[in-house]
């Protein structure tokens, strides 16, 4: 498993009004700005990616006719999403893979846009570094700590849960008898 830096999407800005992007004018151009983060940035969560484009189209907030917009545009390229638990996440195609994680960098993503992929990926670093096993509450310190996280909020917390049932569910991990967590 692998550590890895955070890459945040260089986009050109350009401003347009809601109105613009939901005349259909645009839609070549979102789509490759879709795609372009994905490439970048992947496993990328839907949220996050639609973040992304529509900062660098010049507008901040997600309204209900944009969402609607984004989430039927985004079909209609060749991404691949994933259902991961309780969020839906893209990546360049079927066959990309995940081996690694990404620490956390001031104004990249909130702990619960990171793909629990990522979260799954960070236990399993942890413990093939450690050579050892580890209580619960001893793997989220050491989990938050490897994210960049000083304090273990609710998010954090939700983050390593689910991606700790995640790697059991996957058999990267086994939790023995004693309640410790191991590979």
């Amino acid at each position: 498993m692998e550590k890895r830096e955070y890459i945040i999407t260089e986009l050109e800005k350009i401003n347009l009004t809601p109105e613009q992007i939901l005349s259909h004018t645009f839609d070549d151009e979102i789509k490759n700005r879709l795609a372009k983060v994905v490439e970048v940035e992947y496993p990328i969560a839907i949220n996050l990616l639609f973040k992304r484009v529509l900062n660098s189209l010049g507008l901040e907030k997600l309204g209900s006719r944009l969402d609607e917009y984004f989430n039927n545009i985004v079909k209609e390229t060749n991404l691949f999403s994933k259902l991961e638990i309780d969020k839906i996440v893209y990546y360049p195609n079927e066959n990309a893979k995940c081996n690694y994680f990404r620490p956390s960098v001031e104004g990249a993503r909130y702990s619960y846009q990171i793909p629990i992929i990522e979260g799954v990926n960070c236990i399993i670093y942890i413990l093939e570094r450690s050579n050892k096993s580890f209580y619960k509450t001893e793997l989220l310190n050491q989990f938050a700590k490897e994210f960049n996280y000083e304090r273990k909020g609710s998010q954090v917390v939700q983050l390593f849960e689910n991606s700790r049932v995640m790697a059991k569910s996957i058999n990267a991990i086994k939790e023995s008898g004693n309640h410790k967590i191991l590979l």
